[in-house]
């Protein structure tokens, strides 16, 4: 492995490192996710400080310590800041959604190029996205995600009797069995997954990030889909995710 390079990512995370120091988290096209040291950013008049913020842009000059088996981030271009994320809660808990989910799926694994890319257009459309738009945003990006990774609702037949599921009735989603029922079968609790929800889960998949928001779906609806969509991402993740829960009221 060359000693320098250079990649192009975004900042997902940028913590103290000793006193004067930044440990930067990037996620890159090329390489995944990669965490690298930025010396003297956290001084005030340090090159690095404003071009390692969260959530930024950029086309980062990496240097490999074949020593201390470690990365160094010598120089840095803002490609973009997106200045949005700073001026609007849902964009900004939005934007660190987008973050948690690729640094709790390992940058998607073998899909890491199509996260990447997902990634990418989402946080582009984000910044300029209008507040009350930003959950079809959220709700696109989840759908795709799971998609990638290999997670399909199927609401169309129930899990424990095996019929169809009509066009005009509900499926539940039941955690136990990590499926769904139909309303007869259904003897616990279970997340609604309503006719309204499933038609516009069959037409997000299709649609670019974003478009979803000129599907038609009640209030209600679309916060049932919302709270079945986090679970099942949950689940696939296997793991809970502390924006979700941070932002409630917002996302």
């Amino acid at each position: 492995m060359l000693r320098t390079s250079t990649v192009d990512g975004f900042v997902l995370l940028a913590d103290r490192f000793g006193e004067i120091h930044k440990r930067v988290t990037l996620f890159t096209e090329e390489r995944g996710i990669l965490s690298a040291i930025a010396h003297g950013a956290l001084k005030s008049a340090g090159r690095l400080k404003s071009l390692t913020e969260l959530f930024l842009y950029g086309r980062f000059s990496l240097y490999a310590d074949p020593v201390k088996e470690s990365l160094k981030i010598t120089d840095a271009e803002c490609l973009r800041s997106f200045p949005g994320l700073r001026t609007g809660l849902r964009r900004f808990y939005a934007a660190s959604l987008f973050a948690e989910i690729v640094l709790k799926s390992f940058g998607g694994g073998e899909a890491g190029r199509d996260l990447y890319a997902l990634f990418r257009e989402t946080f582009f459309r984000l910044d300029e996205c209008p507040e009350p738009d930003v959950i079809h945003l959220v709700l696109g990006f989840i759908v795709t995600f799971l998609d990638l990774t290999g997670f399909e609702l199927r609401g169309d037949a129930c899990e424990i009797c095996g019929r169809s599921i009509g066009a005009t009735e509900s499926a539940y989603y039941v955690k136990r069995i990590r499926g769904f029922v139909c309303p007869a079968c259904r003897r616990e609790g279970g997340v609604e997954f309503s006719p309204a929800a499933r038609n516009y889960y069959r037409r997000a998949r299709g649609a670019a990030a974003g478009d979803a928001e000129d599907l038609n779906l009640s209030d209600r609806a679309l916060v049932g889909f919302k709270n079945l969509l986090y679970l099942v991402l949950q689940e696939s993740l296997e793991r809970e995710l502390s924006t979700i829960a941070t932002g409630k009221g917002f996302l």
